[in-house]
């Protein structure tokens, strides 16, 4: 964290400012005034944070599951014979087995051809009715976090593939898609996603 100068009356001032709202303080609550003297937010990766930091941040919580209204049954598009045909090609030229699936490169290749194969499908079926779809690789996403007039945290992500509609940096709506390299990863792409979550609603709000 870089530190900025400041006055001995600036520094007082702060501290009425903060003691007008917080009888106690607990340490976290006395750092996030810290870090307000010196007008830096903390920097949260998301692949480094956890459940409870990303609740109390955008206040996420797990709902009841009973609240949810019943969805109606979409109709599943079958796969285009193209996509099937790109993978037996994928497939015949690599030589790779089908649970070959820790190799990276090859994952992405698959899911670069289903993507594409998905939104053109998507696309096609609509026409001029829907708005257009864009596909993003390594999406950079920021959020800062401002409680009681004070940005207390700036969080950072990159979103592996990004689909939805409107600019990179003005969506409209979008779905992050994040890979879980594996079961070990599970856990850290949850907390990312979740993340991701509450990033993405104030920007499409």
């Amino acid at each position: 964290m870089t530190s900025k100068r400041v006055s001995k009356a600036k520094v007082k001032q702060l501290y009425h400012s903060a003691k007008r709202y917080l009888s106690k303080p607990t340490e976290e609550q006395a750092e996030t005034i810290a870090r307000a003297i010196v007008e830096e937010p903390e920097v949260v990766q998301l692949g480094k944070t956890t459940v409870s930091t990303l609740q109390d941040s955008f206040g996420i919580y797990q709902a009841d599951r009973e609240a949810f209204e019943p969805q109606p049954v979409i109709e599943n598009i079958s796969p285009p014979e193209d996509l099937l045909s790109m993978l037996e090609r994928l497939h015949r030229a690599t030589g790779c087995l089908d649970q070959d699936d820790e190799n990276e490169a090859l994952v992405r290749s698959r899911l670069d051809m289903i993507f594409i194969a998905s939104i053109d499908t998507v696309q096609n079926t609509c026409g001029r009715t829907c708005a257009p779809i864009k596909l993003q690789y390594e999406t950079t996403l920021e959020c800062t976090v401002v409680k009681e007039g004070i940005a207390t945290k700036r969080f950072t992500g990159k979103v592996d593939y990004s689909i939805g509609y409107g600019k990179p940096d003005q969506p409209e709506a979008n779905l992050a898609i994040i890979e879980a390299k594996g079961p070990t990863t599970f856990s850290r792409a949850r907390t990312q996603l979740l993340g991701y979550l509450g990033m993405y609603y104030p920007l499409t709000a």
